[in-house]
């Protein structure tokens, strides 16, 4: 059983993220839950990648440690999830899409209940392809998978053949997502929901099943916006900072934010391209040091447009401290 006054603040995250160790401050709380889900994550294969190494073979410490914290909040005893949200803010390239298809391919091929839905909600048609491709990509690289799932590609479906649950892939408006009330919902990047007005409570439609369904939870990942931050996003971001902070105590919210300390952006460190590695944790991996300074030195010809993109998607920081 873990301590019951475990807490998901991480206040000392400003050195941890300089000395590139994990933001997340406490070990999975019931290490059997995790361990059983991740020998499942770890043998998923990343086809994309050159010789479609498994997550296990290929993924750095704080991928490995993410998917751990969230599977391993599942209490067995009771079949509760007891972290029920979680907030990855991540840049761009760091496998952010191919690891929610993996968690939630996970969740399927481990889940217990028949009939039971899981979501991945995207805000376009293509960003939902970035989730939904990879977990097909999984699911035809694996002999078992491949016999435990079948998907349906032009739905954008993937059915447990023996327990009929699902895991459904949706771009995100308010038709499509009415009634689709599901257990566990992964959010793709949510900057973008919150450039919508029906945000809010189109994931509270959702969400909705999780009432009835104490294993359910929901996972948000996302880059930074390349506008000031607005609606869903910028209320989540700001909710989940304090967490981390310390200054409001929620241990059923799991914040891990790959962001610049304030300090460093006071300083203009965000700017020197040696530590590109602060918010891009997957370094040397979906992503190069190389790779980044190429497109930092195309961004900083022009001050508005592409670098204010760049900065925003490739390192986190906000339009406004990207100068």
């Amino acid at each position: 059983m873990p301590e019951p006054t475990w807490s998901t603040a991480c206040l000392d995250w400003k050195r941890r993220i300089r000395e590139r160790r994990s933001l997340i401050p406490f070990r999975p709380l019931f290490p059997a839950s995790a361990e059983q889900k991740m020998a499942v994550f770890t043998s998923l294969r990343i086809v994309d990648l050159p010789g479609q190494p498994t997550f296990g073979e290929a993924s750095d410490e704080w991928l490995l440690d993410f998917a751990a914290a969230v599977f391993g909040a599942f209490d067995p005893e009771t079949a509760q999830q007891v972290i029920k949200e979680y907030l990855l803010l991540i840049s761009k390239k760091n496998t952010k899409s191919t690891l929610a298809a993996g968690i939630m391919l996970t969740e399927l091929a481990c889940g217990f209940r028949a009939y039971d839905r899981n979501l991945i909600l995207a805000p376009t048609k293509e960003v939902a392809g970035n989730s939904f491709d990879p977990a097909v990509g999984m699911i035809e690289a694996d002999e078992e998978l491949k016999d435990l799932l079948h998907h349906q590609d032009h739905l954008k479906l993937i059915t447990h053949r023996e327990m009929k649950s699902t895991l459904k892939v949706l771009a995100a408006d308010s038709a499509t997502v009415a009634g689709t009330k599901a257990s566990r919902v992964l959010v793709d990047e949510l900057w973008l929901f919150g450039e919508m007005a029906n945000a809010d409570s189109m994931l509270k439609e959702a969400t909705g099943g999780q009432v009835s369904r104490p294993e359910g939870y929901t996972i948000y990942l996302t880059t930074q916006s390349d506008k000031p931050p607005a609606g869903v996003f910028k209320s989540k971001l700001a909710l989940f900072r304090d967490i981390r902070d310390g200054k409001v105590i929620d241990k059923r919210k799991l914040p891990v934010l790959y962001e610049y300390p304030e300090e460093m952006v006071a300083k203009g460190e965000h700017l020197d391209r040696a530590n590109f590695y602060v918010t891009n944790p997957n370094m040397g991996r979906s992503v190069t040091q190389e790779w980044l300074e190429d497109k930092a030195a195309e961004a900083d010809l022009d001050a508005d447009g592409p670098k204010a993109v760049f900065y925003a998607k490739e390192t986190n920081i906000a339009k406004a401290a990207a100068k």
